[in-house]
């Protein structure tokens, strides 16, 4: 994606455990990072688009991308926050 001149990657994410999030996300932040690749990677939270999520299982979700994903450096932060999108 480094051709395109991007800075950004948003992909979906449904919550836990589905469509393989934590491989398929964790591999892409990985190869990003070994090609020191300037692009910065987080998820367009869908949950809300079919599901009303309760605020407890929404805080869960958030638990769970700071403690498997936000961490890392190839994470899109702003001003030391992480960027999450959210379905509206």
């Amino acid at each position: 994606l480094n051709y395109i001149h991007a800075d950004l990657v948003i992909s979906s994410w449904f919550g836990p455990d589905t469509h393989l999030d934590r491989a398929r996300l964790t591999n892409l932040m990985i190869k990003s990072s070994l090609t020191n690749s300037r692009l910065k990677w987080t998820v367009y939270y869908e949950r809300e688009m079919h599901q009303n999520p309760s605020s407890d299982e929404i805080k869960r979700h958030l638990d769970y991308l700071k403690k498997w994903f936000a961490w890392r450096n190839t994470w899109a932060h702003i001003n030391g926050k992480p960027v999450i999108f959210v379905y509206n």
